[in-house]
């Protein structure tokens, strides 16, 4: 098969579409298909600088970067040729991100003939800015534009079809749950050196992650925390939580480290006591999966996406982020867990997490592949005679 990926950001750039992305691509080219992934060959975040190679080959998977522009919100490509080449070319498209080229990916693999799929990934709804306009975009353009293009919704978790077929009910025989999943086989094996009181908080700086509700926990908690936040950051969040770090006087306990490598962000999940996850938005939740996957002990804000990934074994997890005094009472219990009930705890964690691992999501879109009767170009075409 050749799989075609379309997506604003992809690596070296992390974040979580970015890491789903990558791990679905390399597992589909691990099993034999013939996959390309299309995208802007520059970081319209601006986490990273400069323009990125063309094409290049990443772990058996055809990168193929356009130019573009954008911001945070919305990415363009200023060579929409290419796409409609790509997709022409391809037995079957998946669609990554609503904000990034939607309406001519429709519409050009409905011309072509080419199976779409689209996959969630929270939709438009990372954060609650102009949450009426973004249900009414997902009700009058995007959910008419996929029925026209006779598009297959992948939901990637149970909230995000919830919230798709509140808006778009007509969609139901077209959506599929098919929650997220990433390559975890090296998390599952990390051995864990937690140091005392270390507690981290690995994912984007962005103002809907509640980094502000954990630093106040910090605060009223104890003086031998150390708190370390890592990840790509927002410049203007940054200076808001430094400036509420200084206000509380915890300068001494609050380390910003930045983005982070694949190998730094095993060490800090093997060194950690602690992972605390208080966002108050997600779409699904990657970091938190990687957490459990490694076994860490950790505590979420009780939000759907998160329960969604932790289940029902685990919602012991959960917490009500709002309180600074509630959070820094939780830290203090979870801290102050016996290494028995710690072990215990990560046993349970990984074992949960053994279930989005990226293998078996990339046989669930093969099934569905066989089930919706998406082939390669060689059988769509009748034999001579």
């Amino acid at each position: 098969m050749q799989v075609l990926h379309i997506t604003r950001r992809f690596a070296p750039m992390r974040g979580g579409i970015e890491q789903y992305v990558r791990s679905i691509a390399e597992g589909q080219a691990a099993a034999g298909h013939q996959v390309t992934v299309l995208t802007l060959d520059r970081d319209i975040i601006g986490d990273l600088r400069g323009r990125l190679p063309r094409e290049d080959t990443l772990d058996g998977v055809r990168v193929l970067r356009v130019p573009g522009l954008g911001n945070r919100r919305y990415g363009v490509t200023l060579r929409p040729d290419r796409i409609l080449a790509e997709i022409r070319r391809a037995d079957v498209v998946h669609q990554h991100d609503l904000r990034f080229m939607t309406g001519l990916v429709a519409v050009g693999s409905a011309v072509s003939r080419r199976p779409l799929f689209l996959h969630t990934h929270g939709l438009l709804f990372h954060t609650p800015w102009a949450g009426t306009l973004k249900r009414q975009a997902i009700r009058r353009y995007y959910g008419p534009l996929l029925l026209a293009s006779s598009a297959w919704v992948l939901a990637s978790s149970t909230p995000d079809r919830d919230l798709l077929l509140q808006s778009v009910p007509r969609l139901n025989k077209r959506t599929f749950l098919v929650p997220n999943a990433t390559a975890l086989g090296r998390f599952l094996a990390l051995e864990r050196e937690p140091r005392p009181g270390l507690i981290v908080t690995p994912g984007r700086m962005a103002s809907h992650k509640g980094l502000d509700d954990l630093i106040r926990a910090v605060a009223a908690g104890s003086r031998s925390w150390r708190l370390q936040l890592s990840g790509a950051e927002d410049a203007d969040e940054r200076r808001r939580l430094e400036r509420l770090v200084h206000d509380l006087g915890v300068a001494d306990q609050v380390a910003f480290r930045g983005p982070y490598s694949d190998e730094e962000h095993l060490a800090q999940l093997r060194q950690a006591a602690l992972c605390v996850f208080p966002s108050r938005y997600e779409g699904f939740g990657l970091a938190l999966l990687e957490a459990m996957a490694a076994g860490t002990p950790l505590l979420a804000r009780d939000i759907a996406a998160h329960r969604s990934v932790l289940g029902d074994g685990l919602t012991d997890r959960l917490v009500d982020g709002d309180d600074p005094a509630v959070l820094a009472a939780r830290i203090t219990a979870a801290l102050a867990e016996p290494p028995a009930a710690q072990a215990a705890l990560s046993t349970r964690l990984r074992s949960r997490a053994a279930a989005f691992d990226i293998g078996g999501l990339v046989e669930a879109i093969d099934r569905l592949y066989a089930q919706l009767g998406v082939a390669p170009a060689a059988a769509r075409v009748a034999p001579p005679g």
